[in-house]
């Protein structure tokens, strides 16, 4: 029976690009609202106000979402604070390094894809 602890966590393939997944639903989220918001609502009104701050409060979530998993990632990478030291195969040091390093991208991207909707007013122009 595998045990399902942090030091003997091995993540699979799935868990390899969930971070981009999200990524990608917030992305599409984020520019799907704006695209309608564009269409439905004048740029001066309040409700242009209202959706720009809903797109922040879905990006700031997915920002947050992606955080934790990377914060969550690089406590599995490095589990030891207790003294106990993990013995792990090669190929999870590797898993576990990519999925860290994969995380962090995906929340880099995340925070610089809602830059645009934060910073410019809802369909300026």
């Amino acid at each position: 029976m595998r045990s399902t602890g942090i030091a003997q966590y091995e993540p699979g393939m799935l868990r390899l690009f969930a971070g981009f997944c999200i990524w990608a639903v917030g992305f599409v989220a984020l520019y799907v609202g704006h695209a309608l918001s564009c269409l439905y609502a004048a740029p001066a009104s309040p409700a242009a106000t209202a959706v720009k701050l809903a797109l922040i409060a879905i990006w700031l979530l997915h920002v947050y979402l992606l955080g934790a998993m990377a914060w969550r990632s690089a406590r599995r990478l490095y589990p030891g604070q207790d003294g106990v030291a993990v013995d792990r195969p090669s190929y999870a040091w590797f898993t576990l390094r990519l999925v860290l390093l994969l995380d962090v991208f995906a929340c880099a991207a995340m925070f610089a894809t809602g830059i645009p909707i934060a910073l410019v007013a809802v369909c300026q122009g």
